[in-house]
């Protein structure tokens, strides 16, 4: 697995630290802007993506950190531009620092620190940090340096036991903005 390792246990640390973070913090109080009539950001939100931008960047300041609540570009084409701008040996950090922010708002548990790494245009790791859930997390590192055909993923677990999704209960929502 070699860099890809180094990087997994760092977004791993990353959003522990955030999930830490956003947990204690959601004690204080939010405050909340709307970016549409139903997506929301909180400044718990920019708070998490600046910690988790700063504990990726002084480990690796050559990484492209790409964050829910960054700004590219001040119309959908300019951040389309940027996005294309990427190559494909860039390490492209993709950060959602409260994935859930509607449910954290409401001090749901149901939300996550989900931090993704793109390398050759594929993801090469993956992790989702649920907090609020009594800190469990979710993982996963492609396997390409051990020579197993495609990437495959290997997913990990702790905390969770979900080995087998027909087991458990899945919960979604649907928003209609019309």
């Amino acid at each position: 697995m070699g860099e890809y390792s180094d990087i997994l246990s760092l977004a791993i640390t990353a959003a522990e630290k955030a999930g830490r973070f956003v947990r204690e913090a959601r004690k204080t109080g939010l405050h909340v802007d709307a970016k549409s009539r139903i997506d929301f950001v909180s400044d718990k939100d920019r708070m998490s993506e600046d910690m988790i931008r700063q504990t990726i960047k002084n480990a690796y300041p050559d990484h492209i950190f790409f964050g829910e609540e960054s700004v590219y570009g001040e119309t959908i084409a300019e951040e389309i531009a940027q996005i294309n701008s990427f190559r494909d040996e860039d390490f492209i950090w993709v950060v959602d620092p409260i994935d859930g922010t509607v449910n954290y708002i409401h001090d749901f548990p149901q939300y996550a620190i989900s931090i993704g790494v793109v390398h050759h245009r594929k993801i090469v790791v993956g992790v989702a940090h649920r907090d609020g859930l009594g800190d469990r997390i979710v993982f996963a590192t492609r396997l390409e340096r051990f020579g197993i055909p495609d990437g495959e993923l290997l997913v990990e677990e702790e905390q969770v036991g979900c080995r087998h999704i027909e087991t458990h209960v899945l919960e979604m929502n649907f928003v209609h903005d019309g």
